[in-house]
């Protein structure tokens, strides 16, 4: 083989620019996969907040169905494991909804 059918190769200043552009791509696609789990992470929350507002309607209406039934607000924290607080909560937030859809 003489000199003249060798590959030339590639200059320093080639293979930094190669170098820096791969370091360039890598960090593109972490900033990119950063952002779909980011993204992911809150469409989850609000996924939960959306479960947990839906819960505490659910109790708002069960605690305020169980009050026109007649039991009192100790009954009820009894029977369902609230405190009184939470039934008190339950009850002002039945009365804001019925307010609401009025």
């Amino acid at each position: 083989m003489n000199d003249f059918e060798r590959t030339p190769q590639p200059s320093k200043r080639a293979l930094a620019a190669r170098r820096a552009g791969e370091i360039r791509r890598r960090r593109i696609a972490q900033v990119r996969e950063r952002e779909t789990r980011i993204e992911g992470t809150v469409i989850d929350i609000l996924a939960a907040k959306l479960a947990v507002e839906e819960g505490r309607f659910a109790i708002a209406v069960g605690v305020q169905e169980l009050q026109q039934l007649g039991e009192t607000q100790e009954s009820i924290g009894q029977m369902c494991e609230l405190t009184i607080g939470e039934v008190r909560a339950a009850l002002a937030t039945a009365r804001t909804q019925n307010g609401a859809a009025a």
